[in-house]
């Protein structure tokens, strides 16, 4: 992946006057959330069309919530060649990681 933020954080400031900070760190937490279990399910290896469907959920969620890393692997991992998918999938496992802990504190650690 060239060089592509983690973070637009004119989106996340948008965000934050839109939601809030508090509501803005739980929908972030959230996807967050549903991301990692995506990633889990990509990892498996999913039928042609669920892994469209889930490469675009990831895609699409992380662009809106301004996670543009997290977004530009998903766009990726939807896009290579069956036999690339592991190499692309391991990306997104490691950009959510990473994608939470550069969010720090706007996003909170858990989501009951």
């Amino acid at each position: 992946m060239t060089d592509v933020p983690l973070l637009d954080d004119d989106r996340l400031a948008e965000l934050t006057d839109d939601l809030g900070s508090d509501d803005l760190a739980l929908v972030l937490a959230m996807f967050l959330q549903e991301a990692e279990a995506e990633a889990e399910r990509l990892a498996v290896g999913l039928a042609e069309a669920d892994h469209m469907k889930a490469g675009h959920f990831l895609r699409s969620g992380a662009l809106n919530l301004g996670l543009i890393g997290l977004s530009h692997a998903a766009r990726r991992a939807e896009i290579v060649p069956v036999d690339e998918r592991p190499g692309a999938v391991a990306q997104i496992a490691g950009l959510v990681a990473a994608t939470r802990h550069a969010l720090g504190p706007r996003a909170v650690s858990e989501v009951a």
